[in-house]
């Protein structure tokens, strides 16, 4: 998870960017009262990943994430990753290589077993959809810039 806090976008690797991107609109039309399915249709389809957009939606209903009225997610499109958008890029990336146990035990910590068990499970599916067009949920590309002890 620690690799990709504070990472701006444009370190990460292009399934990690669609990812944060898809999950921040889906919040931002939620806490609008707008339905995220629908907005992120034309995104979904313009990548060819139309047919993995109601597993996203499933998920990000089922983790319940505008549940407390509150923003997850950055509501700037260009902030650097917070903690819960890391956490959720870090099982994006294990479930994408093939890394099972670390997100059933993360999910399984933040949610009751059958919701992390039912969460990694579309998280494979919707990975496996964007490994078909060549999009890979990965850790941000080498040579970022500075740490946090650094700065």
């Amino acid at each position: 998870m620690y690799q990709f806090v504070d990472q701006p976008i444009t370190r990460l690797e292009q399934g990690s960017q669609f990812l944060l991107a898809a999950m921040r609109a889906w919040e931002w039309s939620a806490l609008d009262h707008r339905c995220p399915k629908i907005g992120l249709s034309v995104s979904f389809a313009q990548i060819g990943l139309l047919q993995a957009l109601g597993d996203f939606h499933e998920l990000m209903m089922m983790l319940g994430i505008t549940s407390s009225g509150q923003r997850s997610f950055a509501a700037n499109r260009h902030a650097p990753v917070n903690e819960g958008e890391a956490i959720l890029l870090a099982v994006w990336s294990d479930v994408a290589a093939r890394n099972y146990d670390r997100p059933q035990m993360v999910l399984g910590a933040l949610y009751n077993a059958s919701t992390a068990q039912r969460a990694v499970l579309l998280t494979q599916q919707v990975s496996a959809q964007m490994a078909l067009i060549g999009l890979f949920p990965d850790a941000p590309l080498e040579n970022s810039l500075t740490s946090r002890t650094e700065r």
